[in-house]
């Protein structure tokens, strides 16, 4: 970022907010988020408060770049600060881990791409992805405002990775999901309309229905978190009827194909990568990886091939088992000496 930009709002903010401002600590801060991106924060705490107010200056600058006055950015970072003081968390909520663990969720990244991040926040690694855990603090028609868990969180309430994963599975579960025609959905987005829940239907969609499908919680916030809900794939693979691809659309969503053997896995791995790299902003990207879900051994797996493998592994332990068992039961016979 332009320095000469962050020291502006930096000293010129408090001719923005009340008086009650005026002694405050304002300071500029680098902090990493998620995918590792490195972002300048503009953080305000008042005098006598033990929490600071952080408001990211990147998409600000942007702005200001884009043709908008100073004036107006401002504007925009005062109002920001006093949100921020107005949630209706009560921060000190916090130390009580009982009157948190309903409001948390997860969040799925790449730990490939979140080397750096991953070293401050609480994580649970979930197979080729990892669960990051956040605190919900208020969710409006303007979006959401959450906090991440870091490890001094988990120091603080006395609590295991293992049992924050759990409670924010259950959290996560109470607050439900939805699997969507992908037509239906952008159907529904464009129309204002809303689009059929499949999960709510009993019936296995029919033959001639496939397509893409939508699966996401029903804030559509952070909803590719499904991944970790086993028994949520497993109905999924109910009501599609059959095995089928996961593509991580991003954070948000997953976009689930049915394994009809008209794609491969690598074409549609160009295509997740193709559409990562040109369509979704750096925030929301989630990975490049696409999965395979066995209905029948409800197993979510890297590669469709592991369970052809792991059978024929299988196979083989227990051909060689039977020898081992024969030989024992038939020892060879010698002949006996002339």
């Amino acid at each position: 970022m332009d320095s000469e930009f962050t020291e502006y709002v930096k000293n010129n903010i408090r001719e923005y907010l009340p008086e009650s401002y005026a002694n405050a600590k304002i300071q500029i801060q680098q902090t990493i988020k998620g995918n590792d991106r490195v972002l300048d924060s503009l953080t305000v705490q008042r005098e006598g408060e033990d929490f600071a107010v952080a408001i990211h200056l990147n998409s600000l600058e942007q702005e200001y770049q884009n043709g908008e006055s100073m004036h107006e950015i401002m504007n925009q970072v005062a109002d920001q600060c006093l949100q921020g003081e107005e949630l209706p968390f009560n921060r000190r909520e916090f130390l009580e881990y009982d009157l948190v663990k309903d409001h948390v969720t997860i969040k799925m990244c790449d730990p490939e791409n979140n080397v750096k991040y991953l070293e401050q926040y609480a994580h649970k690694n979930c197979g080729t992805l990892t669960a990051l855990y956040n605190v919900t603090l208020e969710q409006n028609e303007f979006g959401t405002a959450s906090m991440p868990i870091s490890n001094d969180h988990l120091k603080m309430w006395g609590i295991s990775v293992e049992q924050l994963h759990q409670d924010a599975l259950l959290a996560d579960r109470n607050r439900g999901y939805g699997l969507y025609g992908l037509e239906d959905l952008v159907y529904s987005m464009a129309f204002e309309h809303e689009p059929e829940n499949l999960l709510l239907s009993t019936d296995v969609v029919n033959a001639s229905e496939k397509g893409s499908y939508v699966l996401t919680n029903t804030s559509r916030i952070n909803g590719a978190n499904a991944l970790v809900q086993e028994e949520l794939l497993a109905q999924v693979g109910d009501v599609l009827g059959e095995d089928y691809y996961v593509l991580p659309s991003s954070t948000h969503e997953l976009i689930l194909i049915q394994d009809d053997g008209s794609i491969s896995k690598e074409a549609m791995e160009q295509m997740v990568t193709e559409i990562n790299s040109t369509q979704v902003p750096k925030k929301d990207l989630l990975s490049n990886k696409v999965q395979f879900y066995d209905s029948r051994q409800k197993q979510l797996r890297l590669d469709k091939n592991e369970v052809a493998k792991e059978k024929i592994a299988e196979q083989g332990k227990g051909m060689a088992e039977r020898k081992v068992r024969r030989n024992i039961k038939e020892p060879k016979k010698f002949p006996h000496k002339l």
